[in-house]
């Protein structure tokens, strides 16, 4: 039986979908049905309660096979299948509707409790794999039985079809009619798989023949003549159990079940009874026994046979790789040598006392050395000048025992370590400007001997630099100002955010200059704009004049105004760049004609200098320097205004400050 997944929930169905249902509904309605008439004729107890229940053998596996899907046809195959029955029993059309619906809705929950059962334990695909997914099938086909006969009896009672004091024989009945065919006809359906492995594997050995005509032989004498043989059967399902496993034993169980049902429900023999009743009952405890035991056996069988083949499995896969391994070993010495001739890395070993065990020429030529037979390389002092940092590592990884991976090292640090320094976003945008630094990835193994004690150290250099400065002049493209080279307005705004944080913790205070240039739109109007972005570079390099490198940070904060961050200084000091800023530009001379402050290019510059506290806000400080440049320009331009923070004077209008008109 095929596992098939159920669709997805809410899909839309194609009509190709609909249809394929509506044929599935159909056809297992009608089997659903003749097996219903067909269990119908062993009927002999009050109210054609059957002795076996044909109907069952199918429908768990197909609610393991479909799920849900199958429920349709299962309930209008029990509805059609019963109707004339049913109808036939009931005292009254209604009775007969609620007799039916209610058969109808317990031939449904019986598979659907049996499949839960089984899914709750083991996955589907594991049935009948093992002893336990066998005892699990056995459960679920023993307890799923009980929802339906309760239901089917307990309603037959209620209308009056049933007496209440046949309760107990017909409720037995009635879940064993439905056990027995879980466990014996179900099975074969869900194993005949089996039987196309054993097809394509070897045909049945010549002696299966003999065995088989024993089993038909003890069949037709215990059965259809009377003789006490049924001993036979036993020993007979051994030998199918262990000789052909689950498909062949199972089966036999539902052939001679079958012919033992119709020859005891015909009468023709009466099994170990006095009436045809007792007869099929004690017939359903001896099948469902023998089933049970053939199944457990023929599992136990499976189950051992699979753990042999795992077992020759693996054995084979670890014969094959100790002759992997083997060769390997054996190989070991001059792969190592190879590797390290023709790697691209620099490689080397040392000791324990870091004397060079073995080394390659790659690893000179990143840390450019030369050797020759004069002066050759015996140890890391030899490399001491160029990567002092490697006895450190090593060191390390000797007392630890465990590999140091991935350490960045410059050369440019003084500390010998990159990761030893936190650089600030304003270090960090001074660095990328740094030229011919160097950097490499170090990497460090430890190797053990057999005694599992580490007597020397594995490492690899690689040389990054190329990798680093790419990184950096993207990490510089992305950070600054095409034009002017300064920082661009998305890094201030991460810098400022940076430094107002640490000016609250550390208690320091923080100047901020907001310049701009005066006119400037009648410059670039009466010069041109190249003019106007060469005027923009001068006034850059002014800013960046006077502020402290790695500390200070210039940016261009929009078309011609400037901002200049200053961390960690006094106001006075503060006031004194930005007046040191206004002089120079008006030392450069840059002619500007269209201006109504000078014939010169000049600088508006607000500044704003406080303490930050949690209780102020970013946004406010930058506003307090905006307020100040306003200032600047309605006293006139060219000029510095500083205005206290905070503060509550306040632009007559909310343009931006390069667009405000002159006072």
């Amino acid at each position: 039986m095929a596992f098939a997944p159920p669709p997805a929930p809410g899909a839309p169905l194609s009509r190709q979908a609909i249809a394929h249902l509506l044929l599935l509904t159909g056809a297992i309605a009608l089997v659903y049905g003749a097996a219903a008439q067909f269990s119908l004729r062993f009927a002999s107890l009050p109210s054609y309660v059957a002795a076996v229940w044909f109907p069952s053998a199918f429908t768990l596996p197909l609610f393991l096979g479909l799920g849900l899907r199958a429920v349709p046809g299962i309930f209008l195959g029990s509805i059609f299948g019963l109707m004339e029955v049913l109808t036939n029993q009931g005292p009254s059309p209604l009775a007969a509707f609620v007799l039916n619906l209610t058969c109808a809705l317990a031939n449904v929950l019986q598979p659907w409790l049996a499949r839960n059962l089984i899914a709750s334990q083991i996955p589907p695909q594991a049935l009948f794999t093992s002893i336990k997914s066998g005892l699990v099938f056995i459960q679920a086909a023993v307890i799923s039985p009980s929802i339906s006969a309760f239901l089917g009896v307990t309603v037959h009672c209620a209308v009056g079809v049933i007496s209440w004091r046949d309760y107990g024989t017909s409720w037995t009945s009635w879940w064993l009619a439905s056990a027995l065919a879980h466990l014996v006809f179900s099975p074969p359906l869900l194993l005949w798989r089996d039987l196309q492995d054993r097809d394509r594997r070897q045909p049945l050995p010549s002696a299966s023949y003999g065995i088989f005509s024993i089993f038909l032989l003890a069949v037709a004498l215990s059965f259809r003549f009377g003789y006490r043989v049924g001993y036979v059967l036993l020993p007979t399902f051994l030998c199918v159990s262990v000789s052909h496993g689950r498909f062949f034993s199972s089966v036999l169980v539902a052939f001679i079940s079958l012919f033992a049902i119709l020859v005891t429900a015909h009468q023709t023999l009466t099994f170990l009874g006095e009436n045809m009743n007792e007869g099929l009952l004690f017939l359903q405890i001896f099948m469902a026994s023998i089933s049970i035991t053939s199944l457990t056996l023929s599992l136990s069988i499976y189950d051992r046979q699979q753990s042999q083949i795992a077992l020759q499995d693996a054995l084979k896969r670890l014969e094959e790789r100790v002759s992997e391994r083997t060769a390997e070993l054996r190989n070991s010495q001059a792969q190592l040598s190879g590797f390290f001739s023709s790697s691209p890395i620099g490689m080397g070993i040392v000791d324990r006392e870091f004397r060079l065990i073995q080394f390659n020429g790659v690893l000179l030529q990143i840390l450019q050395i030369q050797t020759s037979q004069q002066s050759p390389i015996r140890s890391l002092a030899d490399l001491e000048h160029n990567l002092g940092i490697l006895v450190t590592h090593i060191s390390q990884v000797i007392r630890t025992g465990e590999p140091l991976l991935n350490q960045e090292f410059r050369n440019c640090l003084k500390s010998g370590n990159a990761d030893s320094q936190k650089l600030s976003l304003i270090g960090e945008f001074y660095q990328f400007r740094k030229k011919g630094e160097r950097t490499w990835i170090l990497s460090y193994f430890p190797i053990f001997d057999g005694a599992g004690v580490l007597h020397q150290v594995g490492f690899m250099v690689i040389d990054i630099s190329e990798r680093k400065r790419l990184e950096c002049r993207l990490q510089q493209q992305a950070c600054q100002d095409g034009l002017t080279k300064l920082a661009n307005r998305r890094f201030f705004d991460q810098a400022f955010e940076e430094e107002w944080q640490r000016a609250i913790a550390r208690r320091h205070p923080l100047g901020l200059l907001l310049c701009d240039a005066d006119h400037f739109k009648n410059y670039n109007d009466t010069y041109g704009h190249q003019a106007g972005d060469r005027c923009l570079i001068q006034v850059a390099q002014i800013l960046q004049r006077y502020g402290r490198t790695g500390i200070d940070l210039a940016a261009r904060y929009g078309g011609e105004e400037f901002v200049l961050l200053l961390p960690n200084l006094p106001a006075r000091e503060v006031l004194a760049v930005a007046d040191r800023i206004c002089g120079a530009i008006r030392q450069r001379n840059l002619p500007h004609c269209g201006s109504r402050v000078s014939d010169r290019v000049t600088l508006s510059i607000g500044v704003v200098v406080a303490v930050p506290q949690e209780a102020d806000g970013a946004a406010a400080f930058l506003q307090g320097a905006d307020r100040a440049l306003y200032e600047a320009k309605r006293q006139g331009r060219d000029r510095v205004v500083q205005l206290p923070f905070p503060t509550t004077a306040a632009p007559p209008c909310d343009a931006p400050v390069a667009d405000w008109p002159d006072p």
